[in-house]
């Protein structure tokens, strides 16, 4: 039996911002120790399994004028590993939050018998992107592993109250998803769609 190609999928963090252009210039300092500790776990725990990197987070409304959060993530991830085979969201902005950064991810792949995804995040985090998996993925895709990581990103109740709240409207079909209501028009400085 041929082994599962294992999708990594570092979930976003921080980002370094420029307030003038409206856009994130490259991942922040949390995201980085989280992609580092992806990249050393592949390097550990799957030395020759095919793999493919896949980032889907676009940007919230306030910072679409320039680069998606996925091609950040892609950018440095090509430093420390340059042959990866990546899967990038460049376009779909409003494919910001877990949900529909999870989903972004999934709907790209075709064939859930031979793919496992593998979910990088700390592990407060991970509670809720296991929970997104349970009610949105698990039935079609089978499981998916989770994997803690060390970085410090902030715990918000509050915005974890939101996150939680606006999962279970969403699946209730009270409310749609982030990806499924565009973003009002922005004048892009210095931008080009890829």
């Amino acid at each position: 039996m041929v082994a599962k190609k294992r999708v990594l999928v570092v979930l976003a963090n921080d980002a370094k911002k420029d307030h003038f252009r409206h856009r994130y210039t490259d991942i922040g300092p949390n995201a980085k120790v989280r992609h580092d500790f992806a990249l050393e776990w592949r390097q550990e725990k799957l030395p020759t399994a095919p793999v493919l990197w896949s980032f889907g987070a676009g940007t919230d409304l306030g910072w679409h004028g320039g680069p998606t959060l996925a091609s950040l993530s892609e950018s440095y991830v090509r430093l420390k590993l340059p042959d990866a085979q990546v899967l990038v969201n460049r376009k779909d902005h409003n494919s910001y939050g877990t949900l529909e950064e999870m989903k972004w991810v999934v709907d790209r792949q075709y064939y859930p018998h031979e793919v496992r995804f593998v979910f990088f995040a700390p592990a407060w985090h991970l509670r809720r992107a296991k929970l997104i998996w349970l009610l949105f993925f698990q039935k079609e895709w089978g499981s998916a592993d989770f994997v803690p990581t060390p970085d410090e990103a902030e715990f918000k109740l509050g915005h974890e109250v939101k996150a939680w709240s606006r999962i279970v409207l969403v699946k209730g079909g009270l409310i749609k998803g982030r990806d499924e209501t565009p973003y009002p028009a922005l004048k892009v400085v210095g931008h080009s769609e890829c």
